[in-house]
Parts: C-alpha cells; structure tokens; sequence
C-alpha cells in the first residue's frame, strides 16, 4: 500500500473506493457501468459479483459453492425478478433486465469458466438470458417474468 492512501473498504456489501481527498466514491460494476448502488436491484448484482470474486480468489482450491451461496444468488435473481415484476412497462423494467444480466453473467462464469454445478433452473437462466445484451431477450424475458413461466417464475 502506498504512504497515506486509504484501503478500499466494504460497507455492507458495497465496496467502497477511496479517492485523492479521501472521501469514498461507490464503485461502478458490470459491462452496463451500473453504479452498486443506484437503486434496490443493484445489491443483488453487488452480492452475486462478490461471490464470484470470493470464488476466484479461491480457485482452484475451491471447486464448489456453498449453500449460503446458491441460497444467495437464487434470491438475488428472485429479488430482481421481483422488482421487474412490478414494471407495467418493458421501457420502465430495461434498466432492471440489465442488472439481471450481471447476475446470469456471474452463474454463467461459474458454470463454464469453473464448471460449478448449477441447480436446473439456473442452467435453464444461463442458456435462455446467454443473450441478454440483445434487446429481443431481454423483452421475451420479461414477458416471462410478468407471466410467471419457468424458470422465470418467482421461487416462493
């Protein structure tokens, strides 16, 4: 560490960086730029991408994910189905679909870059959100959500 800088610190499970005149800045995440913590559904992609980064530090040592941590990201995708749920509109949910994109990028990470074993609904998640960059997915994506339709129903 440098004389005089300040370590990056965690606040929940936000990472917060620190900046020339020390006051902390949030951390930007994802291929979207999404800040962690613009809005509710940003603490999920933040918990599921530190899962993913606890993991690689631990790799290859590591080969499995604990229950803590599949019980995690399937609530972080529920939690973000949810909140796309609400949405009237495709136009209004966008910006959640996005963040739900980081989430299937981290199951997906650690299924082939890993070769974890993902529960069948997370491999079903994997395979049809792969695309989610393109906007067609994302609308057909959300028409399950708003339908209820495996595996984009909401796990109960």
């Amino acid at each position: 560490m440098i004389a005089g800088s300040v370590p990056d610190t965690f606040v929940g499970s936000t990472l917060l960086a620190p900046t020339m005149g020390g006051n902390p800045t949030i951390r930007q995440s994802g291929k979207f730029g999404i800040s962690r913590r613009s809005s509710e559904g940003d603490m999920a992609v933040a918990d599921c991408t530190e899962i993913l980064q606890r993991f690689e530090a631990e790799y290859p040592r590591r080969t499995a994910l604990s229950e803590a941590e599949r019980a995690s990201l399937n609530g972080d995708f529920d939690e973000a189905m949810r909140l796309i749920a609400n949405f009237d509109s495709f136009a209004e949910a966008d910006g959640q679909l996005k963040k739900l994109c980081e989430i299937q990028e981290v199951m997906a990470a650690l299924a082939f870059k890993h070769g974890i074993e993902l529960s069948s609904r997370q491999r079903e998640i994997v395979r049809e959100y792969d695309r989610c960059d393109d906007e067609a997915v994302r609308r057909d994506a959300f028409q399950k959500i708003k339908g209820a339709k495996y595996p984009w129903r909401i796990a109960e």
